[in-house]
Order: C-alpha cells, then structure tokens, then sequence
C-alpha cells in the first residue's frame, strides 16, 4: 500500500484507502477502492471498533471519494466523516 500510495499520491507511508476513479465524465460511476488490511487493523484497535466497522468505514470513505468528495482540508474531512457516520448508521439500521 505503501508502494501503490507513493506512486499515485506521491505521498511517503502508508495509507489505509485508495481510491481510483475509473469512469468518463457523465458515465456511471467506476472505480477502485484498495483498503490496506494492516492499517484497518491498527486503526480499528486506536478507534477501539472491530474490524468489520473499521472496513466498513474505510469502503464508505473510497466511495464517497469516487463521488467526488475529498478530504484534505479540515472542512472536506469533516463532511466526510459526517456522510460516512450517516451512511454507516443507515446500513446498520437495515442489517
């Protein structure tokens, strides 16, 4: 993941999601989500969730980003963060 997060974000380290759209402007959406197992593990231990939430969180994560939110300012992190408890509270209540 390291590797995969340097080469296309040109960013030292690793990362727990990346996200590759694939889709043409105005087609449906495409893409690729690559969630780094290690890092959900260490997460899922400092946010004290299980496993399963913390994949869940980060597949949410890549789709927002596919559909065209982004997270590198303090404002786009917050509106994610919001939209992924939103859309994980959602899936939980039709579990």
């Amino acid at each position: 993941m390291a590797k995969l997060h340097r080469e296309y974000s040109g960013v030292r380290g690793t990362t727990d999601v990346l996200t590759f759209e694939l889709s043409e402007p105005k087609d449906e959406l495409e893409g690729e989500i690559y969630i780094c197992l290690d890092q959900a593990r260490r997460q899922a231990t400092e946010y004290k969730v299980n496993m399963t939430e913390e994949i869940a969180r980060l597949a949410v994560h890549g789709i927002l980003h596919l559909a065209g939110y982004d997270d590198r300012t303090k404002s786009g992190r917050s509106q994610m963060k919001k939209l992924e408890d939103r859309m994980l509270m959602r899936a939980r209540k039709t579990a």
